[in-house]
């Protein structure tokens, strides 16, 4: 099985990768017509797709002002790819990325399961002094 990184998604793609949000607590509930809002005023797209069905299978995006600060989010993989190092492909993809080289610092957050997982790319806890703050709107 081969596979291919790409920075934009067609249509179908976008519809896979909508298909993959009813499952994970972070995406659960987000509406088709938001996720391509979304897509459009994000500024790095990472995927991955199988390259025999040209089926996404494993997506990133990141936000950023390319010079301080980025924040990936949304790091997802579909569940019947899962444990083939996709995850790991998409990350190493950001983090070799031209446009996100020289940012200062790249950031993001998890869940404390996963925290040995983005370790091994250089990311650790920051100060417990810093909290993760959020403001819901409906």
């Amino acid at each position: 099985m081969s596979f291919d990184v790409i920075h934009s998604l067609s249509q179908e793609q976008i519809e896979d990768l909508y298909s993959f949000y009813p499952y994970e607590w972070w995406t659960e509930g987000r509406e088709l017509s938001k996720v391509k809002v979304m897509l459009d005023h994000s500024d790095e797209l990472f995927a991955i797709t199988d390259s025999e069905k040209n089926k996404l299978v494993a997506f990133a995006r990141v936000l950023t002002d390319y010079v301080f600060k980025a924040i990936v989010l949304d790091l997802i993989v579909e569940k019947s790819y899962r444990q083939r190092g996709l995850g790991k492909m998409l990350m190493e993809n950001i983090l070799n990325h031209p446009n996100l080289r020289q940012v200062g610092n790249i950031e993001l957050y998890c869940r404390e399961d996963m925290i040995d997982f983005y370790e091994v790319f250089g990311f650790r806890e920051m100060s417990k002094e810093i909290c993760l703050l959020r403001r819901e709107n409906s």
